[in-house]
């Protein structure tokens, strides 16, 4: 009996055996079979044709404890959560640690995250806004060295990450974090010891550094780097914030949604040289004259803060033809929604008007019965506005004087015009394969939306002096897929714009860079994908050894 269960142990063994071979030899085969179709050191960018994936953006926006006070940095990356789902990103793909939750830990889990979905084409933006030392910057319960946050940053498949690093000594990360795609930027030199630069940039993203002069294009869409000379340039501190651009042209952030209006009137700065600040309480109303362009008034964005003690009232914005007049509009934002003690610019999105382009028009700021301190208003000394000046009331509004000492407020207004045919978004950047070897047709995958939801045309510029031509129509948000084939190795950059079936043309997106290679697989490769395709057999076969 004893030898027969012997026997038995031997025959299951080698039935084991034999099935592993057979598996080996499959293993083998498959794994001959996909290299020879392509060569891909991605595993989580392979598009294929009729699929539907595009370019998206994940963001990873870590402010710890500021000492004993848990959410004491935590208004800036709020802040910048808020203007980046503005801005056209996805709310699921934006991941906060503030606060007790700012752990190496989760540090460590939230790249995984980002990891475990992220393709090359993808973007991915860091936010880091604390306390930091030379070589590192701290956390809820440790250090971390710039050196080990580039280890965990290897992790990650994107070809495009935006680092932001607002700490002291920041500027100490470049020799750690630098590497292709990457676009750095700190608050201060290794030997300085800080500035508010995330707030600047930020008011930057918003906008402003698309039509800022001399650093702005007027495209749509706001770049990191026109975000970062905007913010170097109007911005008054005595830091010297740092960038290492090592992305090929400009990295896109935020994207306009002209569908919410396009932006018509502005001031020439957001921080001005000299900028007094001004409270609008109780009794104190403050109203800044203005001269639209547009037929239609959608929204106004407006430089302002919640006082230390939180209001008891909520801040209004209303829009008159005269000072004293009916509201033709209004909005109320409530004290809690405003950030106490941080001047950001708050949109006030009230329901839409007609307004008479090239005439004068009011928006009047009010809060009756706010506490002593109300809401805080940044004025210019300098003339920011020249269509306009700003005016206060010291009677609930009921009469009005020019602000003598102050020109005007900070502010953006939006709007359409009637029958206006807008431009089509600027696209994301194509998404499709990063690495291939020449010969083999790859598709590209673009998209974009329009305003007047016209029909849309797309354009790749393929990088290497040619281009796809126009293709289309497609319906405004329908992805379209566009194929090529590399014929020659080399590194290439591709971009693609849209236009409407009128026409209109947007800007160029930013640029995907891709590898056209021949060569053999590396060791790696081979290993990785013999393991995936063994482990898949294997569960199929498993039950055949009857064990």
């Amino acid at each position: 009996m004893h030898n027969k269960r012997n026997k038995k142990k031997l025959g299951n063994k080698m039935k084991e055996k034999i099935i592993e071979i057979l598996i080996i030899m499959l293993t083998l085969n498959l794994l001959f079979v996909n290299l020879g179709v392509a060569i891909n050191l991605d595993k989580s960018s392979s598009i294929n044709s009729g699929s539907n994936e595009i370019t998206e953006y994940y963001a990873l926006l870590i402010a710890p404890p500021n000492g004993n006070d848990e959410f004491g940095f935590c208004d800036s990356p709020e802040y910048l959560h808020d203007v980046l789902i503005e801005g056209g990103w996805n709310q699921d793909n934006i991941i906060l640690l503030l606060g007790n939750n700012a752990t190496k830990t989760n540090l460590i889990e939230s790249i995984n995250q980002i990891a475990n979905k992220d393709k090359t084409s993808d973007n991915v933006l860091i936010s880091f806004y604390g306390h930091g030392d030379v070589g590192e910057f701290c956390l809820k319960d440790d250090y971390v060295k710039y050196e080990e946050l580039n280890n965990y940053l290897k992790k990650l498949n994107s070809s495009s990450i935006t680092i932001i690093l607002n700490a002291c000594h920041s500027g100490s990360a470049i020799p750690y974090l630098k590497a292709p795609g990457r676009v750095i930027l700190t608050s201060c030199k290794s030997s300085e010891t800080c500035g508010f630069f995330l707030q600047a940039l930020i008011t930057g993203l918003y906008d402003f550094a698309d039509v800022y002069e001399n650093v702005g294009n007027k495209n749509g869409a706001v770049s990191i780097e026109e975000a970062f000379n905007y913010a170097i340039n109007d911005y008054s501190y005595y830091y010297t914030p740092q960038i290492q651009d090592d992305f090929f042209g400009e990295l896109n952030i935020f994207y306009q949604n002209y569908e919410t209006g396009r932006l018509d009137q502005y001031t020439t700065t957001v921080y001005p040289e000299t900028s007094p600040h001004y409270s609008i309480r109780d009794y104190v109303y403050y109203a800044q004259s203005f001269i639209p362009q547009v037929d239609i008034l959608t929204k106004i964005k407006l430089r302002t803060r919640a006082s230390f003690n939180e209001p008891d009232a909520p801040l209004t914005l209303s829009i008159r033809k005269t000072l004293n007049g009916q509201d033709l509009t209004f909005i109320s934002i409530d004290a809690e929604i405003i950030h106490e003690n941080q001047y950001q610019l708050w949109v006030f999105d009230f329901p839409d008007i007609d307004v008479i382009s090239g005439e004068e028009y009011f928006f009047v700021l009010s809060s009756p019965g706010s506490n002593v301190k109300g809401y805080g208003l940044t004025l210019s000394t300098s003339d920011i506005y020249p269509d306009g000046r700003i005016y206060y009331s010291l009677d609930y509004g009921e009469t009005w004087k020019i602000q003598n000492d102050a020109d005007d407020s900070v502010f953006m207004t939006y709007g359409f015009k009637n029958g206006e045919n807008l431009p089509p978004h600027v696209p994301r950047r194509p998404c499709g394969l990063t690495t291939f070897k020449p010969g083999q047709e790859k598709s590209f995958n673009v998209v974009t939306s329009d305003a007047n939801d016209d029909n849309l045309y797309y354009i790749i510029d393929w990088g290497d002096g040619t281009d796809s031509g126009w293709k289309g129509p497609y319906n405004s948000g329908e992805v379209c897929s566009i194929e090529k084939t590399y014929q020659n190795n080399g590194g290439y950059r591709l971009k693609v714009k849209a236009k409407d079936e009128h026409g209109l043309e947007s800007d160029w997106s930013d640029s995907l860079s891709i590898s056209i290679k021949k060569g053999k697989a590396s060791k790696d490769l081979w290993l990785f994908q013999f393991q995936d395709i063994h482990s898949i057999i294997y569960q199929i076969f498993k039950p055949l050894l009857n064990l």
